[in-house]
C-alpha cells in the first residue's frame, strides 16, 4: 500500500484518541477545509487592495477584478 497505510494508521490513532471513528476523522477535516479556503482567499483579496504590498509594483486589476467576482458567488 505503499504510504497510504501509515497515513490511515495515524489518523486512526488520532481518531481513537479523541473517541471517535475514523470516518468522523475526516469528516471533520471536510469541513475545516470548507471552511478554511474561503476565509483564506477573502483575505487574500484583502491584501490584493493594499497600497504597501504592491509597492514599486503595477496593480493586478485583472485579478483584482475575478476575486472580487468570485467571491460575490461564495
Amino acid at each position: 500500500m505503499g504510504v497510504l497505510s501509515p497515513v490511515l494508521e495515524i489518523s486512526a490513532a488520532v481518531s481513537f484518541s479523541y473517541g471517535g471513528a475514523p470516518v468522523q476523522l475526516i469528516y471533520l477535516a471536510n469541513i475545516a477545509t470548507a471552511v478554511a479556503a474561503p476565509a483564506a482567499g477573502f483575505f487574500i483579496c484583502l491584501m490584493l487592495f493594499r497600497k504597501d504590498v504592491n509597492q514599486g509594483m503595477k496593480q493586478p486589476r485583472i485579478l483584482q477584478a475575478c476575486m472580487i467576482i468570485s467571491y460575490l458567488f461564495v
